[in-house]
Formats: structure tokens, sequence, C-alpha cells
């Protein structure tokens, strides 16, 4: 399955960071392709490689249309997809991950959450659980259910969820209803990324530090990061 990271040029910087800890506690030798605009300035490592999508790096309504533009040229049917200040902060459970992954061969499923999605906030229904993860259907009228977290997506859904002129925040807000689509996300408890957003208008310093580690970025992991200079 391919994984596709979209950036843009203002987010170059936590585009590197997100990389490093995305080798470290997921996969070194799974493959992503960047979709971005301009090539960033830092050497990426052998698992990562970069595909320019247009000339307008610094708009950010170019990001639904560029991308749509792109999964028109691929045949797979399913992909994975992260954004760039997306900073994996704990190792990935594979196991946790081929579970969700089976939904794909269900071919209503348009999105399949592998981080907690919060369902709080949201109108769902539980479904099975398997390896101690509860996993759940969001309703068709739940609010947020095509959301940009790490996820697993059907082009198709993807393609039905995309408009022409959608930043990344406008597309989340368009709250897709009632369209015989499915949404897949395990519950709040155990999941098999643990993700976390680290940046505020790209302001990469401004990474949220607290004592619980199961939400947020390790100190450990500050420090290496600020040895090798991306902090």
């Amino acid at each position: 399955m391919r994984f596709f990271q979209t950036t843009s040029d203002r987010y170059h910087k936590p585009l590197e960071i997100s990389i490093y800890l995305f080798n470290k506690y997921w996969d070194n030798t799974q493959h992503v392709e960047i979709l971005g605009y301009k090539v960033p300035e830092f050497d990426l490592p052998d698992n990562f490689s970069f595909t320019s999508v247009g000339d307008d790096g610094c708009n950010p309504s170019k990001w639904s249309t560029d991308l749509q533009r792109f999964l028109l040229t691929i045949e797979e049917k399913h992909f994975v997809h992260i954004l760039d200040d997306m900073f994996v902060i704990r190792p990935v459970n594979v196991e946790l991950f081929n579970i969700l992954k089976e939904y794909t061969k269900e071919k209503d499923v348009g999105e399949i959450h592998v981080n907690h999605a919060n369902l709080r906030n949201k109108k769902c229904r539980f479904l099975k659980e398997i390896g101690g993860m509860k996993i759940f259907e969001l309703e068709q009228d739940s609010p947020y259910r095509a959301a940009l977290q790490p996820a697993i997506w059907n082009k198709e859904f993807m393609f039905h969820c995309l408009e022409p002129g959608l930043s990344p925040w406008a597309f989340e807000e368009r709250h897709p209803k009632n369209d015989g689509w499915r949404i897949i996300s395990p519950d709040n408890k155990l999941y098999p990324v643990r993700k976390f957003g680290g940046t505020r208008r790209s302001n990469i310093n401004k990474i949220k530090i607290i004592e619980d580690e199961n939400k947020y970025i390790l100190e450990e992991d500050l420090k290496e990061l600020r040895d090798r200079g991306l902090l």
C-alpha cells in the first residue's frame, strides 16, 4: 500500500521532524511519497521521495485541487495519507494497523482511521473488539466524518470529499453526511498510531510538552531533535 504525505512550502521544517519520527517509530523501510511544491532543501532518507504537484506552495487553498489532480494518476484503490505536521510519538502497533487494514476489503468503507479520532465528539456505533482494540463505525450523520488524521483512504471516497479550492482545514469542515460511505475508527484507548499534531501556524517551537507520556512527544525525542538541529 502506498503512503502519501502532503506538505506545502511553509511547512518544510515540521516535515523534516515528521520524517525523522516516522522512521524512528513507524518503519524506516516503508516508502513514503511526499506530495508538495518546492523540493525541500534538506536531504530525504532513502525511504522517502518527493513529487511536486504544483507551483503555488504558499496558497493553502490549492491543496485539494492539486491533490485531486495527482490522485488521477495513480491506479491504487487505497492508500495511507498523513499530513506534514503529524509526528509519530510512539512505536506503531503494526498488528493493530493490519487488523484495521482488513476493512479495505469492504467496498463501501471510505476511510479507516489508524489513530484515535476523538469519538466523544462523534456519533458512532460499536462494531467489534479485536486484539484488545475496540472498533467503531461513524454514523452517517456524524460530524467530522472525513478527517485528515493518519488514515487509510479509499480513493473514490477521497474524490467524493475533495472539491477544488479547499485548504486542509476547509476540507475537514465539509462534514460529508448520509453518503453511504462507511468510516471506521478505533476507540481512544488502544489504536495503532500515536501521533501529535506538533505545530500551530507553522511555528515548530510551539510543541506542547507535558508529563503525560501517552499523548505528547517525549523529552528524549525533543533532546534528540535539538541535537540534530531540527528544533
